[in-house]
C-alpha cells in the first residue's frame, strides 16, 4: 500500500492522506479534488488541474472558477500505517462511515463518507472528534440538504 501526504505547497496546510495499492493518477486527482473542496472556506469549484509526477510523488496546479490557484504536493510517505503501527509512542483513533450511519441510518455510504471527511477536516483540534461532533456535522449536512446545497 502506498501512502501520499497531500499538502498545500506554499503554506504547508495538510489536506490529508491518500492511500492506494498502486499509483493511480485518476484516483489521486479525485483525492486532490475532494481534499481541496473540504479545505476551502469559500464557495468555488475546481475548473482546471495540471498534474505531473515527481520523484517524491505528484505535483498539482489547481485553478478554481473564482481565480484561485493552488499548488498541491502529494509526496509519498515513508511510513504511514495507522492500523499496524508498532510505535509505542503513538496513538490513533479511527472512525468509519458505519459510525456516522449509526447516528443517522438514512445516510448512504457516500453521504456518510462526505460527512466523515468534513469531520476530519473541520473539527476543532481542542475538542477532537467525538459523537457530538459527528452529530453536529450530520445536522449541518441535513440542513444543507434541505436548502438544496447538497447533491442527491
Amino acid at each position: 500500500m502506498q501512502h501520499y501526504i497531500l499538502k498545500l505547497h506554499d503554506i504547508g496546510d495538510n489536506l490529508g492522506i491518500v492511500s492506494m495499492d498502486e499509483p493511480n493518477l485518476v484516483l489521486m486527482v479525485e483525492a486532490v479534488r475532494q481534499a481541496l473542496n473540504d479545505h476551502q472556506t469559500h464557495d468555488s469549484r475546481l475548473t482546471d488541474l495540471e498534474a505531473r509526477e515527481t520523484d517524491e510523488g505528484w505535483h498539482f496546479d489547481v485553478w478554481t472558477n473564482i481565480g484561485y490557484c493552488y499548488e498541491i504536493k502529494a509526496d509519498r510517505a515513508a511510513h504511514y500505517d495507522m492500523d499496524e503501527s508498532n510505535d509505542a509512542d503513538t496513538i490513533c483513533s479511527s472512525w468509519h462511515i458505519t459510525d456516522v450511519q449509526s447516528r443517522d441510518e438514512d445516510l448512504t455510504d457516500d453521504q456518510a463518507r462526505d460527512i466523515l471527511h468534513a469531520v476530519d477536516h473541520k473539527h476543532d483540534a481542542n475538542e477532537g472528534i467525538n459523537w457530538e461532533v459527528i452529530d453536529v456535522h450530520i445536522a449541518n449536512f441535513r440542513r444543507e440538504e434541505e436548502a438544496g446545497d447538497v447533491l442527491p
